[in-house]
């Protein structure tokens, strides 16, 4: 039941993203380049150069919207079951190094020289 709700949360974050992603994508080349996008690179039309940005460009947006939705959805579901998302791990507590002697601390440190 847990996976359920995981993957439906991450798909009602996935859909708003995907569509803001792209929307913003098409809008910056579209400022920047001053033409539609490369949508099509067999197009006779589309300069190699311009295919390749596009190529990376919309690589960069979907890894970033698929990040940003799962990352969503495993947030709210934490929120609603109380329990860590599927395939996440339990945060980790992080254990702090001893604490060092109060001496130590006021002692400035010794820099480009050796101990004799």
């Amino acid at each position: 039941m847990g996976k359920l709700i995981y993957r439906t949360l991450t798909l009602a974050f996935a859909i708003p993203i995907g569509v803001v992603s792209r929307r913003a994508l098409d809008r910056a080349w579209r400022g920047t380049q001053g033409g539609d996008p490369p949508h099509d690179p067999q197009s006779p039309n589309a300069r190699f150069t311009d295919v390749l940005a596009w190529a990376g460009l919309s690589a960069l947006a979907v890894a970033s919207a698929r990040f940003l939705a799962s990352r969503g959805a495993a947030v709210a579901y934490r929120a609603l079951t109380g329990r860590t998302a599927p395939g996440y791990a339990e945060p980790a507590t992080r254990e702090l190094p001893p604490a060092a002697s109060p001496r130590a601390a006021r002692r400035p440190a010794r820099r480009g020289c050796r101990a004799r």
